[in-house]
């Protein structure tokens, strides 16, 4: 959503850029999922640092820093709890229906990426260990625009993902899809829904390269809720999210989630000491945060 910038939240949710239809991407029975805490600091800097920190303690940890050369503007990334920014991935979207949903909840699980003017943000979170396939939800949330048809007025983001050896991962593996979080039963839609005049806007989803997914915020129109997001059918070692935000400067909003499996299995764990074991082979993972004001 456009603004000037502001305190900026961090949450974690469901692996996230979606597919060109408004549906999961492949996804089926509600399972146990497990949705990342995040940690940033110093809050002040353009020069951050901070870890993401998953419900079982097993299952490790990632860090990632946060870089801004974004001079003129006031820009940066910060916690939040999804109940303080009002949006979260709810029940009834296709992220909840594979690992639940990240709200509501006083925990700092997503984490917020504000900007005050045009620029560009890359984020490239590296897990020790591979995640299985299907295992990783990664949510980005807020993708919108001023309501006009010129590009330039929209958010655009691109993921892109490899494998353990480096290699990319097809379009078509990273299993992309969108929704809109407000688009779903009026008893679990997220407070910031109340009122919301476009609950179906989603994102334009289109596949820029092979190796890619692009979201682009609805040109027609600015509305809450707009989301994209994947949850790549092989096991992921790295993922990279670029953003560019509208030239006005915008937000956006990210969750994580990872789903335990069994290595070289493909079995989910849902709980218990099975749970834990597994959690624990995903191990930790880095992030790198990169933004640069554009010309």
């Amino acid at each position: 959503m456009n603004r000037n910038i502001r305190g900026i939240a961090a949450a974690v949710a469901g692996i996230g850029m979606a597919a060109v239809l408004v549906a999961s991407p492949a996804a089926a029975t509600p399972v146990v999922g497990n949705w990342g805490l995040w940690e940033v600091s110093p809050l002040t800097s353009y020069d951050q640092t901070g870890s993401v920190a998953f419900a079982d303690s097993a299952q490790g940890s990632l860090d990632y820093t946060v870089t801004y050369d974004s001079e003129g503007s006031t820009a940066g990334a910060d916690t939040v709890t999804a109940n303080d920014e009002g949006i979260w991935v709810p029940v009834g979207s296709p992220a909840a229906d594979v690992f639940g949903a990240s709200g509501p909840s006083d925990t700092e699980n997503m984490l917020y990426i504000d900007s005050s003017s045009k620029s560009t943000t890359s984020m490239t979170l590296t897990f020790k260990e591979p995640v299985g396939a299907k295992g990783l939800g990664f949510v980005v949330m807020d993708i919108d625009s001023n309501g006009n048809s010129q590009p330039g007025q929209s958010d655009r983001v691109t993921l892109e993902a490899t494998t353990a050896d480096g290699t990319s991962l097809t379009s078509a593996e990273l299993n992309a899809g969108v929704f809109n979080a407000c688009d779903v039963a009026v008893a679990d839609a997220p407070d910031n829904c109340v009122g919301e005049s476009n609950p179906t806007a989603v994102p334009t989803l289109t596949e820029p390269t092979a190796t890619s997914v692009y979201f682009q915020g609805d040109l027609t129109v600015n509305g809450e809720g707009s989301s994209g997001w994947i949850n790549p059918t092989v096991a992921v070692k790295s993922v990279t999210l670029t953003w560019r935000s509208n030239n006005g400067g915008s937000s956006i909003r990210l969750f994580a989630a990872a789903k335990a499996t069994l290595p070289n299995t493909g079995i989910d764990v849902t709980s218990g000491l099975l749970g834990a074991l597994a959690f624990g082979v995903l191990g930790a993972a880095a992030v790198i945060i990169a933004r640069r004001r554009q010309a």
